[in-house]
């Protein structure tokens, strides 16, 4: 039901990001010389014509420079940024973004010529409901109805929406691959010295691994020898100072 178009002017950096964040079609590259007929060309000279801006001024001052040849006949001009204060009773003017927040419009990629106009078309559509909502007699309720399903139509996805689970993916694929070369390496490598303790006779036998868990280690028998020993020598020297204590005071 709205069909929205882009050009592009220039190859800057600033064109280039412009043209691959329109989500409404294709941007067309043009130049300055070809944009005035263009437009042009999109305008139906027999038809009423209603120029919606979100802030005119600019928009205008541009036209004018441009020399875009508007049609006289029943011109409208209408600015949302105005258009929203009695349907949302507002105090100060909204943003572009925060109108379309305000009319829960999905919106995305602002700033992109082409995106801006679409947003702001949908927009007046909606403060169109909104201010019918207001006075329930002063229009269909089917008419409402169908222009708020345009207003707050789903968005088309954009760029990075679209790579993103693709991207997500393929970074956990690498992810994936690489734990799988660690751990085969991990693996290579304890092979290779298993195979290197058993050339050198290093590797124990079941058995013997066994049989040194159950057995006391050396450490642990010389300890307790050392253990014992001090036993007796303090057993012998309590001995010894008793008997010095009975004969020099006579006890009986």
């Amino acid at each position: 039901m709205i069909t929205s178009h882009q050009f592009t002017v220039g190859n800057s950096r600033y064109s280039r990001r412009a043209s691959n964040r329109f989500l409404f079609g294709t941007s067309q590259p043009t130049t300055i010389e070809e944009l005035k007929s263009k437009v042009e060309a999109l305008i139906d000279a027999d038809r009423d014509i209603v120029l919606v801006s979100h802030g005119t001024s600019s928009d205008l001052k541009i036209i004018h420079q441009l020399s875009i040849n508007l049609p006289n006949r029943s011109l409208y001009i209408v600015d949302t940024n105005k258009a929203a204060q009695f349907p949302l009773q507002l105090y100060y003017r909204y943003g572009l973004e925060k109108l379309l927040d305000a009319l829960q419009i999905p919106f995305a990629n602002l700033h992109a010529a082409g995106n801006d106009a679409r947003f702001c078309l949908q927009a007046l559509l909606m403060l169109v409901v909104r201010d019918a909502e207001r006075q329930p007699l002063s229009c269909s309720e089917a008419l409402i109805h169908l222009l708020k399903d345009v207003a707050q139509q789903p968005r088309p996805s954009t760029a990075g929406e679209i790579q993103g689970p693709i991207h997500e993916a393929d970074r956990q694929a690498k992810i994936d691959q690489k734990a799988r070369r660690i751990e085969k390496r991990a693996a290579k490598r304890q092979r290779k010295l298993l195979q290197r303790a058993e050339r050198e006779g290093k590797v124990p036998h079941t058995e013997e691994m066994e049989a040194s868990d159950d057995a006391p280690s050396q450490a642990q028998f010389d300890e307790g020898v050392a253990i014992s020993s001090t036993h007796v020598i303090w057993l012998v020297c309590a001995v010894y100072t008793m008997c010095q204590l009975w004969r020099k005071f006579g006890w009986k």
